[in-house]
């Protein structure tokens, strides 16, 4: 009897520890995330998914370091794994959209992660932006299902957030993409006039 006890506690222990050390790696893999590409960050990241693969955040933050630091392909194949594990997930899905845009990935890929993130969380601050941000960065690569998408974004962004997301796209360098391009169907020509 203590036998299958004492073989229960030592594999709940050695859990606890392998989530102990993924901990440590991705902490420090997100500590270092405005610095990317850091191949220090890359390695901690892929610790950490590797040391907890039932972990979506892990799997995720392994994508987003792989993708930073130009392998798509892994990045990719991370998401898709992270995915699995947490598919009602609305902020994977808006990142892993984000991960394909920045690689010029505008397939069936990036609509599907952008209606899937917009279904799951359509009132999300959070998922908005980001597909708002999307837009002004990709918008003339985007295919007009996901351009359609992202117009929604702006104008719920511009409807529930306008000032705040005025002054990013003013910060972020995107006032003449933006006033080029969406001032007759979001209004915001008096805006533009001003710049």
């Amino acid at each position: 009897m203590q036998k299958p006890a004492l073989a229960g506690a030592a594999v709940v222990l050695l859990l606890n520890l392998l989530a102990l050390a993924a901990s440590l790696y991705g902490h420090y893999a997100e500590q270092r995330l405005d610095n990317l590409p850091d191949e220090r960050a890359t390695r901690a990241g892929a610790h950490a998914a590797t040391l907890a693969p039932w972990s979506a955040p892990y799997r995720a933050l392994n994508g987003w370091t792989l993708g930073e630091s130009g392998d798509f392909a892994g990045a990719d194949a991370a998401y898709l794994r992270a995915l699995k594990l947490a598919p009602a997930d609305p902020l994977l899905w808006a990142e892993y959209a984000l991960v394909l845009g920045r690689n010029r990935v505008f397939d069936e890929r990036l609509t599907l992660a952008t209606t899937r993130a917009l279904a799951l969380a359509p009132a999300s601050p959070a998922v908005r932006q980001g597909v708002a941000r999307m837009a002004l960065s990709y918008w003339r690569f985007g295919s007009p299902e996901v351009r359609e998408l992202w117009r929604q974004s702006l104008r719920w962004e511009l409807d529930h957030n306008r000032a705040v997301f005025l002054q990013a796209v003013e910060r972020d360098g995107h006032r003449r993409a933006f006033c080029a391009l969406h001032t007759a169907d979001l209004g915001e020509q008096e805006w533009c006039r001003r710049a």
